[in-house]
């Protein structure tokens, strides 16, 4: 386990490598960049630092860096938030979360603590949600959900969007 690592900036992870802990970097927040070598069966990597893996449901997010600083955009070929992929990102303050996204797992934004900003494209297209992905989140975070309705109420806290969406 890597978690909680200070002062790395990248890890690098072999083709070898065949399974990975979805917390394998929990609060390393100064870690910019996951790269995945280039043949490894299970796993790949972008030019962001993201780390992915596939199942019958396609393209799974399976790990952002927990220091990344940037605004978050979930690329468009993914079809899962995977549980804890983006949990701990402790700088991010904005995700962009598109229309392709049909699932998004347990954990998925929990302890996103710098995280202000969450935006669907459209809420609709999220068929699924998992327990506790707002677990230790922001308190001040903000959703806007997007959902093609003609009301001004599109804009929801953690404790409002679980009452409508998430049920936890």
């Amino acid at each position: 386990c890597l978690a909680y690592l200070k002062n790395i900036k990248s890890i690098y992870i072999p083709s070898s490598v065949k399974e990975i802990e979805t917390n394998f970097t929990d609060f390393s927040d100064s870690l910019e960049k996951i790269t995945v070598e280039e043949g490894n069966e299970k796993y790949s990597s972008d030019k962001e630092g993201f780390v992915y893996t596939y199942d019958e449901r396609g393209k799974i997010l399976f790990r952002a860096p927990s220091g990344y600083k940037k605004d978050l955009i979930i690329p468009r070929d993914v079809k899962v938030i995977g549980s804890d992929s983006i949990s701990t990102c402790c700088v991010t303050k904005k995700i962009f979360v598109p229309s392709y996204v049909k699932y998004i797992e347990i954990y998925a934004f929990a302890y996103t603590i710098s995280l202000n900003s969450l935006v669907f494209e459209d809420i609709n297209s999220v068929k699924e949600f998992g327990n506790y992905i707002f677990l230790s989140t922001n308190k001040y975070l903000i959703i806007d959900i997007n959902d093609d309705e003609e009301d001004e109420n599109d804009l929801y806290t953690v404790d409002e969007f679980n009452k409508t969406y998430n049920r936890e």
